[in-house]
């Protein structure tokens, strides 16, 4: 039986979600929400994306541009952490 990629990761996810309930973290309502938060913006990216160019991945600036933008949320959230 073949897996395709999108069944693999959602076997992979769901494993994650279990072993994470498994553990009873104190924080697994948000390790759950940030993975999830995760899947969301690189479905709605790719979405979004690919409306504008169907190849939009094989062009270096765009790809420059996104990790531009997720760095300035990296350095946004990393204030939080000087709190």
């Amino acid at each position: 039986m073949k897996v395709t990629k999108r069944q693999l990761k959602r076997i992979i996810a769901e494993e994650k979600a279990r072993l994470l309930e498994e553990r009873q973290e104190p924080d697994y309502n948000v390790a759950m929400a940030i993975d999830n938060f995760k899947h969301h913006i690189q479905k709605n990216l790719n979405a979004k994306m690919s409306i504008e160019n169907r190849i939009w991945y094989d062009n270096p600036e765009n790809i420059k541009a996104i990790m531009e933008m997720l760095d300035e949320v990296k350095e946004h959230f990393a204030e939080f952490g000087k709190m």
